[in-house]
């Protein structure tokens, strides 16, 4: 649910100017049930609906929309809205490695924001441009990562976890990123890429489809023998990576590698810096 104070934080992502014209029109003590957030600068006018700020100003591509809706119609139906155990191991495993201390920290992908559960002393807060049956009781905002509804350097922390290949523009969302970290802030990635596609990797997940949803992972079943023999793109990618690939997108951003670790997915933990590049190249 939003609150009051989240607009504090709040640019249009549009123009980018701030503050944002609060409208409420239904509250509940301190949470804002319906409302709008009006732009002074360019007059973009964003609903607030249930309590999630809608800052979409325009769609993306018509393939990209077609090949998301595709992806998330495939999960309603297959009944994986419900995180897997295996995935929130990953996750788990994931925020771990980031020894992250204090300070707000942003999702950019966050799905139904359960990083935000793993999390005891830090402020979260979630994007996605698709809203989950069940959204965990964070700030969530429906927004693309092209287009981030925040003000600059307000982050301690971003990360964004199996969310770069389905991006339309990947280099764009890392720029926004960028810009809505505070210097010294950092940006934690998890991606998966080729390196750690291999045979043990699917055999592995073959494991736990089974063992989690039991009769209904059949009907998957296909899909990942076919994967084992022909390479293809995943479900909503855009693209995919190796691990140099995926190094090189942050080259012509202000990040120092701090970390890159290669488990289940690739781990990668970079600090923003003022007008230097990447210092360590891997």
């Amino acid at each position: 649910m939003m609150k009051k104070e989240l607009n504090n934080m709040l640019a249009c992502p549009k123009c980018k100017n701030y503050p944002l014209e609060l409208k409420i029109f239904d509250r509940k003590n301190t949470e804002i049930i319906n409302g709008e957030l009006k732009c002074t600068g360019c007059s973009s006018v964003y609903p607030i609906i249930d309590g999630v700020p809608r800052m979409i100003f325009q769609e993306l591509s018509d393939e990209w929309k077609i090949l998301q809706d595709e992806y998330i119609d495939w999960i309603r139906k297959s009944g994986k809205e419900r995180i897997s155990r295996h995935t929130q191991a990953i996750l788990k495993d994931f925020v771990k490695s980031l020894n992250i201390d204090g300070g707000k920290l942003l999702d950019i992908g966050s799905g139904d924001n359960f990083v935000g559960t793993i999390l005891s002393n830090t402020e979260y807060y979630g994007v996605d441009p698709y809203i989950r049956n069940q959204i965990h009781p964070y700030p969530f905002i429906v927004a693309y990562g092209e287009y981030l509804p925040f003000r600059d350097e307000v982050f301690d922390y971003v990360i964004i976890r199996a969310t770069l290949d389905h991006v339309e523009d990947a280099a764009k969302v890392i720029s926004e990123a960028n810009r809505v970290l505070k210097t010294d802030g950092f940006l934690c990635i998890s991606q998966s890429v080729q390196e750690c596609e291999g045979f043990k990797k699917k055999a592995k997940n073959l494991f736990y489809m089974f063992y989690e949803d039991g009769i209904n992972a059949f009907t998957e079943l296909a899909e990942h023998l076919k994967g084992l023999l022909v390479k293809s793109k995943g479900k909503g990618h855009i693209r995919e990576y190796t691990k140099e690939t995926l190094l090189s997108e942050f080259n012509s951003h202000n990040f120092e590698v701090i970390d890159v670790l290669v488990r289940e997915e690739m781990y990668l933990k970079l600090r923003k810096v003022r007008g230097r590049g990447n210092e360590r190249k891997i």
